[in-house]
Parts: structure tokens; C-alpha cells; sequence
């Protein structure tokens, strides 16, 4: 089958969507010929001459989606004329005034994880599947105490400490302000790791920085060290009670990777409820829901008992080997 992917495909592999597309472009490049195909230059004429001369039976948008996302499926299919289309929507943003134009722009399927946006999607006429986010269970690990020393002896990471960690970009978007309330609370010490795919915002990483709180920069490549160190993975960032009204208010894709990979390394999570990842799990012992304050945080903390995490066997179907091959079988459906 032959397979064009369009997606992030640039900088190093440290944010949601980015992570995303190298994934399933890899992946799916294991079992068909793909085209990769950046989105920025999804309109050059270089790009329209590689995807007539590679005749893609399926043409998969893995970010987004966006007006403008669906606005170039809408352009390949009827310039390609029988290619089957997709949307992943991983970090859906449309405002309200726009959704009328969905109905004329959408693609052929949409593969959806927030039950909100799926239900947008089926109102304009779309034709949808869930598909969830993946993590490598491979890489993402738990891994021994004499491992997890040395590690945080590499990382100047108290052996004492009881480490607190986010792991995401430092932006004001994100309620990382929340952190401040927890560092330092008995012996928490709270370390942030940031993406290097934006830029910091100046007055958080400031604030952060004057309250003590440990960040990370540049990119790590062995990441999934720094999960197995933790002693708790907080993820704060706020989610709208209804569908988003301007592109600043969405802060994360729907299923966060982040909490993925730090429950493959069967850390406990506490974390806001985002619809996709309630979709999938149910709150228990290692991992809690709170709702964006400080206090609510707090009390779920309390509400973790640490003997009795199994977050790594709720991951276990969400190997991306499993997704993929869930993936596959839609591609393979949807050229039958």
C-alpha cells in the first residue's frame, strides 16, 4: 500500500504532535511505502510533483486538525482523484463560526480521541474511529533502585528527595504556576523537564526558577530515565469544560504522551481529567484525577498509595505496536 503522511516531521522529538509523526511515519513505513511530507510545505510545487508521481492510496494528515489541515486534504483528494483521506485528530482546534465549513472540507475518516470534538465531527457528517495515542513500552520502563541512583547522581537529583515531575513545554497555557504550591512541600522536590520545541515563556520559567523548582532544558534523549526516577508525575494543565473558543486555550493534545510514558514507567500520575484519557482509564490508587487547583492536587497526592501502582499494565495495550496495528487494519479497510 502506499502510504503519503503529512505531519511534523522537523527539530528534535520532544513534543506531542512532532512525536506523533515520526512515530507512525517509522512505523507505518515498516509495512508500506509512505511519502513523508512536512506541513509546511504541503503546498509547494515540489510537493504536488512527488505526491502525482507517487499516487498515494491513502493520504494521512497525523496533526491537527485545523481549517487548514482539512482545507488540503479537501485540495490532494480532488487534485489525486481516488486517494482516500484521513485526519488524526490528536490537538483538534475549529472555532465555533467554522464549523458550517467541516461538512464541505471533511475528510474521508477521522480518527478521534476527545468524545467532544468526535461528536463536532459526526454533526457535520464525518465519518469517524477512535484511535488512541501509543507509548513504547520498550523504552518506558520502571527500572531498578541501583539504576535509578546513578541516574539521579547524573542528574544532581537529591538520592533524598522526593522527586515531583512535569515533563512539557513551559508555557503560560499550561497552569505551571501550580508546581510552585507543591515544591517544598515536606521533602517534594519538583523537577521540570522542557520541550525544546518552543521556546520558554520568560515570566513562568522565571517564576519557577525563583521558587526553587529544578528545570531541565535542551533536549534528552534518554528521557525515560528521568520518568523511572520520579516519585510522582503531576500534569496540571488546565482543560476547558467546553470545546475551546480561541487556538491559545488548547495547552496539550487530547491524550497527553507525557502521562503515557510515565505511567509505562509505572510512576503514579496525578493529572487533570482530559476527556481522551478518561475515554480509556478509570481513577484508582496510582493514578487520580484533580481539578487544576493547587489544593485539589494536593488532596489527590494524599490519595495515591504507592504499594499499589499498576499504571505500566494499564499502558500495555497502548504499545504503539498495538496502534499501529489497529492503524493498519483501518488503512487496510478503507482500500477494500
Amino acid at each position: 500500500m502506499r502510504v503519503a503522511l503529512i505531519g511534523d516531521f522537523k527539530g528534535q522529538n520532544d513534543e506531542g504532535m512532532r512525536h506523533i509523526s515520526h512515530t507512525i511515519a517509522r512505523r507505518v513505513g515498516a509495512i508500506h511505502t509512505t511519502l513523508e511530507i512536512h506541513t509546511r510545505f504541503a503546498f509547494s510545487s515540489k510537493t504536488l510533483r512527488q505526491l502525482a508521481q507517487f499516487k498515494p492510496d491513502i493520504i494521512h494528515y497525523l496533526t491537527g486538525p485545523t481549517v487548514r489541515s482539512w482545507l488540503i486534504l479537501f485540495l490532494y483528494k480532488n487534485f489525486l482523484r481516488g486517494s482516500f483521506t484521513i485526519s488524526s485528530a490528536v490537538r483538534p482546534f475549529f472555532k465555533p463560526s467554522q464549523y458550517w465549513l467541516l461538512r464541505f472540507l471533511k475528510p474521508d475518516l477521522v480518527l478521534t480521541q476527545d468524545a467532544r470534538w468526535e461528536q463536532v465531527f459526526i454533526r457535520q457528517g464525518a465519518k469517524v474511529i477512535f484511535l488512541p495515542n501509543g507509548v513504547e513500552l520498550e523504552r518506558f520502563k520502571p527500572l531498578d533502585a541501583a539504576r535509578v541512583k546513578i541516574i539521579r547522581a547524573e542528574y544532581k537529583i537529591r538520592e533524598d528527595a522526593r522527586i515531583v515531575l512535569h515533563v512539557g513545554h513551559i508555557r503560560m497555557n499550561r497552569n505551571l504556576e501550580l508546581l510552585t504550591a507543591l515544591h517544598g512541600k515536606g521533602n517534594i522536590e519538583v523537577v521540570v523537564v522542557g520541550s525544546t520545541a518552543f521556546p520558554p515563556d520568560p515570566a513562568i520559567r522565571q517564576l519557577l526558577h525563583e521558587r526553587g523548582i529544578r528545570i531541565l532544558e535542551g533536549y534528552i534523549p534518554k528521557i525515560e530515565e528521568v520518568y523511572a526516577c520520579a516519585e510522582l508525575y503531576v500534569f496540571p494543565v488546565q482543560i476547558p469544560g467546553e470545546l475551546p473558543q480561541h487556538y491559545d486555550q488548547v495547552g496539550v493534545i487530547d491524550m497527553p504522551l507525557s502521562v503515557l510514558e510515565a505511567m509505562a514507567c509505572n510512576v503514579p500520575v496525578v493529572t487533570t481529567a482530559s476527556p481522551a484519557l478518561q475515554r480509556v482509564f478509570t481513577a484508582d490508587e496510582g493514578l487520580r484525577w484533580f481539578d487544576g487547583t493547587a489544593e485539589d492536587c494536593l488532596a489527590q497526592m494524599q490519595n495515591i498509595n504507592f504499594m499499589r501502582v499498576n499504571n505500566r499494565a494499564k499502558v500495555e495495550p497502548l504499545d504503539w505496536s498495538q496502534v499501529i496495528a489497529q492503524l493498519d487494519q483501518i488503512y487496510k479497510d478503507c482500500v477494500a
